[in-house]
């Protein structure tokens, strides 16, 4: 029986939704593969080894591993809780309001339906897949984006048209 293959990834806890007795969805933002719904099995025990990571506005380090639709948690590291804007409470809500706003403004990593999703620079698959998740890019073929490929003028102008549509909404 093979393993299920892990990922190691850091990101900021967006939001945190409790649920059945001791777990925790985390709403994770990260560089690589955008905004991740994080199932945190045993987050809200005392005794849990990730229980620092999992706090909305904590920056982590996680070991992830999907199941069906869903990523969970295997191991968290708590890389930095931002002491000072905890300690201030406008400065707090201030973090929570742009958190709220982060999320509703990103998608969930729609890029894995691609097979050439691998040549997307590292920089850019963040703004990919909020451009994905908007309709603003639709790709070359059902499943091909092409993305170091020139884009024509006229894909250039349904973008451009999506985008203002996106926008305007």
């Amino acid at each position: 029986m093979a393993s299920t293959p892990h990922i190691v990834i850091q990101g900021l806890v967006l939001r945190e939704t409790e649920t059945k007795d001791a777990d925790k969805i985390l709403t994770l933002l990260t560089a690589e593969r955008g905004k991740l719904s994080v199932i945190a099995r045993g987050a809200r025990r005392k005794n849990c080894k990730f229980a620092a990571c999992a706090q909305s506005l904590a920056w982590s380090e996680w070991t992830l591993y999907q199941k069906g639709q869903w990523y969970y948690a295997s191991e968290g590291a708590t890389l930095e809780l931002f002491n000072g804007l905890r300690s201030d409470l406008e400065a707090m809500a201030l973090g929570f309001y742009l958190a709220e706003l982060t999320e509703a403004v990103t998608t969930e990593e729609n890029l894995e339906s691609f097979g050439d999703q691998d040549q997307i620079s590292e920089d850019a698959v963040m703004m990919m897949n909020w451009a994905v998740g908007q309709g603003i890019l639709t790709g070359r073929t059902e499943n091909q984006l092409a993305p170091q490929e020139a884009v024509t003028r006229a894909e250039c102008a349904v973008m451009l048209m999506r985008c203002a549509e996106a926008v305007g909404q």
